[in-house]
């Protein structure tokens, strides 16, 4: 194809030839015909080469054939020779080309050679040396930086790939997660190492499937065959032995063995401390034998730590043993009360001038009373409805409408409170009878010198029954008004302690609100069934046993039936990092040790988060922190056990108490333990892993689509069956050289046979 550089100088070029011949021919320039024709040609070429004429020559081009015959193409048309034959006649015509088969590296193949697979773990595509490339892939490979143009051949039997696969697998908690994909028909996955149902449906779509693991060993999940890639349907870990962790049993009975027996006073009160015990069981005691530090540890070993904790019940134990209010009510799945109002409590402290006398130490008789009934307050039920006030001519309340979890909260009493005025309490109690419906039976705790005058006894005592108010008093003195008291409490279903120590108040209205309470020991045998996590440890009856309730969000471990309704008896939920079992009796102590071992979990050290990542590469992250700054120039040393002997990798610090590792998966599954020094942080089953090349499969579109943009080539689609149009590059060859040459040939030719005719004539 010859193109003009400059065409409009051609053209006037033209232009002005055709004029200077036709004036030649106007004058009758006396020139042989020859030489006419010669001149003629010459100034016509010489006009032609000021256009600048081109010639656009194509050059000879090579092109590659590249097929991918990695696993990842099983099913592809294009692995048929005969077939891949049809289709470069289709796309390429009769053009020569050369044929090359990859997978891991290129190999220059005969194209009479069959297809055969080539083995590899990952493709590598590599581009030949070629002006362009055909490729038969399905682009599942890292992009090249360079290539020349590729023109790259989507197969159609890549489009709609049939496969399942197992994607993810790990351990959470005493679990194994398996995720799953299936991008075909149903298929099944069997498990192995896990208690429970052994195979489960794997449906289209993506399935997540938990197992609880049987035991230390190698636990893993496996689809049954159904596709052409059998490499991506199991994955397997390794289940380590718990970390080996100190027990500590705090109770009267403690088992032999391996248990560290502790009495309550012998519990350490140092948070370090509880690094070191992978369970610890109180067993049967009551809260007010643990200081507040001491709890405080435990709650910390929990919620912080990632500690175990299995409270195990008696007659010393939740409503028995004054749990209400304290940190085990707050760590306990088992609530101590009922979670709906039961019972509407009336606490009234006798504020009467007489109250203002010293009771030692420089505080008045009436501040210790009040402080009594307000110690009381988180030893009642929380939702329980409570009132609180003080009597002497008139009532003032200090709290209404509120329950008692509510007025635990609140401070009490009003700064304006005090003693003063006589003691009128036939009207305080006809008040508060007055103002009560009687839709919920009433506690009124009364707390009382008893000097004040009851004229109508027998009238009241009635007016509280009809209003379902039973009276209890703690009486603090021998008023004169006691023996008509007593009687009204008797009538009423109460009690009165006398008290006469003021250092006793709080210990003695305590006792008085036990009194007060429904039963919360139950002594009538019932066949206690454990269930979910605990099912294994069957069956057994329980004599004597603690009324209580399960919390929101708890997992109930066992129950029993009572008056055909069920009563839940054992509990299991998380708090924080740990966890806490609860059972409502005095279980037996080898079930006690088996509910142990099936909770008890190594704590961790709270300065340390570290977050594993599970795919081709394993990546783990720590960050580092205490008290809000963090820690910075630690080594930390990955520790990987295989069977080949003991890996290390050091953690690089990434940013400011940050420290990150990133490691390449194996086919083995290992156990990935971090330290620093000859301490352990954390420990992780790492999943042995497929090849990546099993990773992804069928026809990547977007990775074909940037192959072509980067190369300057193109997607050929399976409904496209036109040649490929190569847009070659085309060789620019400069003619006006040429042209000039002929045309000064053809001057010269002109002028000397025109010179021979003048001198022959």
């Amino acid at each position: 194809m010859i193109s003009f550089s400059s065409p409009q100088l051609g053209i006037a070029a033209i232009a002005a030839a055709i004029v200077a011949m036709g004036i030649a021919i106007v004058r009758r320039v006396n020139i042989p015909i020859l030489s006419r024709f010669l001149l003629g040609a010459g100034v016509l070429l010489l006009a032609l080469a000021a256009g600048g004429p081109v010639w656009n020559r194509a050059q000879r081009e090579t092109i590659a054939v590249m097929v991918d015959l990695s696993p990842s193409t099983r099913g592809a048309k294009f692995r048929n020779a005969d077939f891949l034959r049809r289709r470069l006649r289709e796309l390429i015509g009769n053009s020569h080309y050369q044929l090359i088969a990859f997978a891991g590296q290129n190999l220059l193949i005969d194209p009479s050679d069959p297809l055969a697979e080539m083995p590899t773990d990952q493709t590598r595509f590599t581009p030949a040396p070629a002006d362009a490339i055909v490729l038969f892939s399905d682009a599942q490979f890292d992009l090249p930086s360079a290539s020349p143009p590729i023109y790259i051949v989507a197969d159609e039997g890549l489009e709609n790939i049939s496969d399942a696969s197992v994607q993810q697998l790990e351990l959470r908690g005493g679990e194994l997660s398996a995720t799953l994909a299936n991008a075909g028909a149903r298929r099944a996955v069997s498990f192995e190492g896990t208690t429970g149902a052994a195979t489960a449906p794997v449906y289209p779509g993506t399935t997540v499937i938990d197992r609880p693991i049987s035991g230390a060993g190698v636990a893993g999940a496996k689809l049954n065959p159904g596709d052409l890639w059998p490499e991506n349907d199991s994955l397997w870990l390794r289940v380590a032995a718990p970390t080996a962790g100190e027990k500590w049993w705090i109770g009267e009975n403690s088992p032999r063995g391996d248990w560290k027996s502790l009495q309550p006073q012998r519990v350490s009160n140092l948070p370090q401390d509880y690094l070191a015990p992978a369970v610890i069981v109180v067993e049967n005691q009551p809260a007010d034998r643990f200081t507040p530090s001491q709890m405080d540890c435990l709650m910390q070993y929990v919620r912080d730590l990632g500690g175990s904790l299995l409270i195990v019940g008696g007659d010393h134990a939740f409503a028995a043993g004054e749990y209400d209010g304290s940190r085990f009510e707050e760590l306990s799945p088992l609530a101590s009360s009922p979670p709906t109002p039961t019972t509407r409590w009336i606490l009234l402290v006798d504020g009467s001038g007489s109250m203002s006398q010293d009771a030692g130490g420089g505080i008045s008789r009436w501040q210790t009373a009040a402080r009594a009934v307000i110690h009381l307050l988180p030893n009642l039920p929380s939702a329980d409805p409570v009132e609180i006030g003080q009597f002497s001519d008139t009532v003032r309340w200090w709290l209404q409408a509120s329950t008692a979890a509510e007025a635990a909260r609140t401070p009490l009493p009003p700064a304006d409170a005090f003693a003063h005025g006589p003691t009128n309490l036939e009207l305080a109690l006809n008040q508060i009878a007055g103002d009560t419906n009687g839709k919920l039976p009433t506690e009124l705790l009364l707390l009382s010198d008893c000097d004040a005058t009851l004229d109508h006894r027998k009238e009241l005592a009635d007016l509280l029954v009809r209003k379902r108010i039973r009276l209890d008093v703690l009486a603090i003195g021998h008023g004169s008004a006691l023996e008509n008291i007593r009687a009204i409490c008797a009538t009423t279903g109460g009690h009165v302690v006398e008290s006469f120590d003021p250092r006793q108040w709080s210990r003695s209205m305590a006792k008085l609100s036990q009194a007060a309470l429904a039963p919360r020991i139950v002594r009538e045998p019932v066949t206690v069934v454990f269930e979910n996590e605990a099912k294994s440890l069957g069956s057994e009856t329980a004599a004597v046993w603690n009324r209580t309730w399960l919390k929101p969000q708890a997992e109930q471990w066992a129950s029993a039936m009572r008056n055909h309704t069920e009563v839940p008896m054992a509990g299991y939920w998380r708090v924080g990092s740990g966890c806490v079992a609860a059972v409502a009796w005095e279980l037996d102590q080898s079930r006690v040790e088996l509910l142990a071992e099936r909770i008890a979990q190594k704590p961790r050290d709270p300065r340390f988060s570290v977050h594993w990542e599970n795919g081709r590469r394993v990546q783990v992250v720590v960050e580092a922190v205490d008290r809000g700054q963090f820690i910075n120039g630690l080594t930390i040393r990955l520790v990987l056990a295989e069977d080949a002997g003991l890996g290390q990798v050091p953690l690089g610090q990434t940013g400011p108490g940050r420290y990150e590792a990133s490691i390449a998966a194996t086919e083995n599954p290992r156990i990935g333990t971090l330290r620093i020094g000859d301490e352990t942080i954390d420990r992780a089953s790492l999943p042995g892993r497929y090849p990546a090349e099993f990773d992804a499969l069928g026809n990547d579109h977007a990775a074909m689509r940037k192959l072509a943009e980067i190369s300057g080539g193109e997607v050929i689609w399976p409904t496209d069956h036109g040649p490929i149009d190569f847009r070659w590059k085309k060789r620019e060859v400069a003619l006006t050289p040429w042209i000039c040459a002929m045309e000064l040939l053809g001057l010269a030719a002109g002028l000397i046979v025109w010179r021979r005719v003048q001198r022959s004539r």
